[in-house]
Parts: structure tokens; sequence; C-alpha cells
């Protein structure tokens, strides 16, 4: 999904996330914000996916998600604009699904299926034949480095190549072969960890 409606400035393509912010905040200047927030279109777009199943309700989300960091950024200590975007996502997307359920009856289990939505389906698999716990999978998925854990989304979920991992996420060629190697490497060793932890 794209955010058509946005125009970035012309020059800025070449600008680092945290120059960006920084001049948005500095000057409050929109062509800094809506050139920062069409690089992760596709990411917030992916992410509400994972957590609201009608086409538009994810579309409104991903518009109200824009206006959030719109609002927040100038005032916000951000270290890591990445990270910070995905808490934003994440809170924003649990947030109308409990207001949806304060409206309707409740499924028991929704807190739980929320906590396992990014769980990508190989993790899950192979994960589970070691014998690892949904609760582990997620804990250790939360761990990894926000750069390997959105290749492995996109590579996994959306069955991306890594050719086209790199141009959404302007990460080179090696780099995306590297995210998703130490990526799934890691996540092997956290889940061993939790369960060695356990016993």
């Amino acid at each position: 999904m794209s955010l058509r409606w946005l125009k970035p400035k012309k020059g800025l393509a070449n600008w680092s996330d945290e120059q960006l912010l920084r001049a948005f905040q500095k000057t409050g200047e929109d062509q800094y914000f809506f050139t920062l927030i069409e690089r992760y279109s596709h990411l917030i777009y992916f992410n509400c996916k994972q957590y609201l199943s009608q086409e538009e309700d994810c579309k409104d989300m991903v518009m109200t998600i824009v206006e959030k960091v719109y609002e927040r950024c100038p005032k916000a200590d951000i270290s890591y604009f990445r990270s910070w975007l995905y808490s934003v996502i994440r809170n924003q997307c649990i947030s109308h699904i409990r207001a949806q359920n304060r409206q309707s009856q409740p499924n028991p289990n929704w807190e739980k299926n929320i906590e396992t939505v990014s769980i990508p389906n190989f993790v899950e698999e192979e994960s589970h034949a070691y014998g690892f716990s949904d609760e582990a999978i997620q804990s250790a998925l939360q761990e990894l480095d926000p750069l390997q854990r959105e290749c492995l989304q996109l590579f996994y979920f959306e069955g991306k190549s890594y050719k086209e991992i790199s141009q959404q996420t302007s990460y080179s060629l090696k780099e995306v072969k590297s995210y998703l190697q130490n990526g799934k490497r890691k996540l092997k060793i956290l889940l061993e960890g939790i369960e060695h932890d356990k016993s």
C-alpha cells in the first residue's frame, strides 16, 4: 500500500531517518515528515494487517497511525524512529481491538491472539516441532533487532524475494540476506535460551 496523498520533497530521498526527523522537529515543515513516513508506508500497512482482518479497518488504521505519528513526532524523544514507529502501530491497533471488544461479546482468547499475530509461519511450525510455546516464540521475536524482524516478516509472511525486500526497505541485497540469516539464527538461540531457563 502506498500513501499516495503524501508528496515527499524532492532531494530528500538520501537523507537518513534521523536527519528527516530532526529537520521536521526543528522546522515543523511537513515535507520532511511526508518523506519519512512515506518510506515506511508499506511497513505500517503490513503490521496493521496482522492485527485487523477487515481491509477497510486496516486502511483507516493506517491513516490514524500517520496522524498520531504526525502529532507526536515534534515533542517525542525518539532515538530510533523505526523502533518507535513499531510501538505506535502496536499500541494503536491493540487499543482499537480493545474498543471493539468492549462494544461486543469479547473473545476470551483475544489478548493471547494479539500476542501471537506477528509470529511468522515458518517460526511457528519449526519451533513447535521442538516443543517451544507460543509465549516463548513471541518473547524471542521481540528480542530481535527490528531490522531483522522486518525482513523476516516480509520474507515469510508476504513471500517477498530478496530483491523485493531490498526495493521496499532500501536495504542492499547483502543487508537483506544478512538480516534474514542472522535473524533466524538469533531467534533459534533465543528460543533455546528461554527453554533452558525454564528447566
